[in-house]
């Protein structure tokens, strides 16, 4: 999962997540990050389906030994991608002639992450207020 999660970061901060073409008509090779987020919400699919439960999932190591695994960090870690991939690519979609740095600028990244702050969302953005002091 990491390598992917880097593989899009890479191409959105090269400026290349928008499916454009190169000089020569060619495909660029973010392309294929459309295939990338698929997977991330196949992924998620998985490890949210109904043998997991409370962000827990019964594994089986290659003894047959089974145990309980805790997907928490990894699934929210993956809504939160998810939605920010989102609305990047809806902001893409409805602004075609937009930079990557005008998309990116477009996407409310404190308005995303208050709901996954531990405390509270009003907690989360004191926090921002006073470290953007």
């Amino acid at each position: 999962m990491q390598s992917v999660r880097r593989r899009i970061v890479t191409s959105i901060l090269h400026g290349e997540f928008n499916g454009r073409q190169q000089a020569n008509g060619e495909p660029t090779p973010e392309a294929s990050n459309h295939e990338w987020v698929e997977m991330l919400h196949r992924t998620y699919e998985f490890l949210t389906d109904s043998d997991t439960s409370s962000f827990q999932r019964n594994m089986q190591s290659a003894s047959k030994e089974t145990f309980l695994l805790n997907l928490k960090d990894e699934i929210v870690g993956l809504e939160k991608d998810l939605l920010f991939l989102e609305r990047l690519q809806r902001h893409r979609e409805s602004n075609p002639s937009a930079t990557a740095d005008e998309c990116l600028f477009a996407v409310d990244f404190v308005y995303l992450l208050k709901p996954y702050h531990p405390v509270s969302a009003e907690k989360f953005e004191q926090e921002f207020d006073e470290g953007v002091r």
